[in-house]
């Protein structure tokens, strides 16, 4: 049997200014992430600029969840904010 290594998807890099734009908020917001330890951020180059792969930048993204959703039960706590309509969210 041979074993095959994960696809990886290609790196997006892109400096702090262009992933703000692209997710739509601050640079401090993108600093915040990468601070919390959320999104990887990466220097680069001797004057240590910041990158971060876009990639990364969508798996923060979590989908709303419908109505519909939520009252069938279908929403985890993994999939929804805290405290709205996950089973284990508490009062």
């Amino acid at each position: 049997m041979i074993r095959r290594a994960p696809e990886r998807r290609p790196h997006r890099w892109a400096t702090l200014a262009h992933a703000a734009e692209y997710f739509d908020c601050s640079t401090d917001t993108i600093r915040r992430y990468i601070s919390s330890g959320d999104l990887p951020g990466h220097y680069v180059g001797k004057r240590r600029s910041i990158k971060v792969d876009l990639n990364d930048l969508d798996d923060l993204a979590v989908p709303i969840p419908s109505a519909r959703t939520v009252s069938e039960g279908g929403v985890t706590s993994k999939t929804a904010p805290l405290g709205v309509g996950a089973p284990d969210a508490g009062p």
